[in-house]
């Protein structure tokens, strides 16, 4: 009798979702601690003054992009959607934002690229586009026209009233596996802290980065630098994204105070909400969390983004197993 070793099971690592959710290259943290209280009214003065209800309870796990969405990342979008959609407006800077230009006018190959110098800087774009991106990453970055228009947002349902405004949906679709992030979503991204009096006890920071003393403006490496929220006008040039790594939210997000003002999937009487400072904009106010941001036309480029995503399910594990047997010998007679 001989020992035979039969493999009778297999190792395999598969997904419990149904499809995968990919990263994209992009820098993801995860929310946690769902169901955490919500910042109350009471608690913050420009949330009284507003009659703003509480803000900042999220009773589910998502993730949030580290970083605002850069020039260098716009690029591969804006080539994609106007190979996709040949009779794109091509000057339009609410699609392209201010950095990113063309070398050719070849509709099946403008040559985008980011001005040299602004590649890891905030783009600047209109709040339709940035909605169209989430689609597209919904959609698996296919460049087909279709792919732009729905999956996380129904573009059709948008349309412009006689004075300018817009009417549309600006609450993602169920299902959808990227999103602008609501506004509750920011606020517990960049201000919620679970260990914020010690193990286990939660609370709100005031700003963004950890401190309820607002960040001090100063350009990036200068000491005690800690945002490029107010550097306008005195600095016109662009700060990259990144720049104050020790200015983060109790989740590890940068950039909530300057770079660029950020969209919500939340609008205020058809124009689209944003949340934090900029260049010009003074985080003393801007980046409180009880301030209640500024607005901006959709089809104008006002704010740049970053995205909320589902977190990705835990892998099923199937062990491989290895039994040994004994092959009996069969006598014939």
């Amino acid at each position: 009798m001989r020992l035979t070793t039969l493999i009778i099971a297999f190792a395999a690592m598969a997904p419990v979702l149904g499809q995968p959710v990919p990263d994209y290259g992009l820098d993801w943290r995860t929310i946690g601690d769902p169901g955490n209280v919500a910042a109350q009214p009471a608690d913050y003065f420009w949330l009284q003054v507003m009659e703003f209800g509480p803000v900042g309870r999220v009773d589910y796990e998502f993730r949030m992009n580290q970083f605002e969405m850069t020039n260098g990342r716009w690029v591969e979008f804006v080539d994609s959607y106007t190979r996709a959609n040949p009779a794109a407006n091509v000057s339009d800077l609410s699609l392209t934002g201010l950095s990113v230009r063309r070398s050719s006018d070849d509709p099946q190959n403008y040559g985008w690229y980011a001005i040299p110098g602004t590649e890891n800087v905030a783009v600047e774009i209109g709040w339709f586009s940035a909605a169209r991106y989430a689609n597209w990453l919904h959609n698996g970055k296919v460049t087909a026209s279709w792919a732009f228009e729905t999956g996380a947002y129904d573009m059709s349902s948008f349309y412009q009233l006689p004075g300018g405004l817009w009417e549309g949906n600006s609450q993602h679709l169920p299902g959808a596996l990227f999103w602008l992030p609501s506004w509750d979503e920011w606020t517990k991204s960049m201000h919620w802290d679970p260990n914020k009096s010690g193990p286990g006890q939660g609370g709100y920071w005031l700003y963004p980065h950890s401190s309820d003393s607002r960040p001090v403006t100063g350009l990036p490496g200068e000491p005690g630098a800690q945002t490029s929220g107010g550097l306008w006008p005195n600095v016109q040039y662009p700060i990259p994204v990144g720049s104050y790594p020790n200015s983060q939210s109790p989740w590890g997000l940068l950039d909530g105070s300057g770079g660029s003002s950020e969209y919500l999937g939340y609008w205020v009487d058809g124009v689209p909400d944003t949340r934090g400072s900029n260049r010009g904009l003074s985080p003393s106010h801007w980046d409180r969390l009880d301030y209640l941001g500024t607005t901006g036309f959709p089809d104008l480029p006002m704010a740049t983004f970053r995205l909320a995503s589902v977190v990705p399910s835990p892998v099923t594990l199937i062990v491989l197993v290895l039994i040994p047997f004994r092959r009996r010998r069969t006598c014939v007679e």
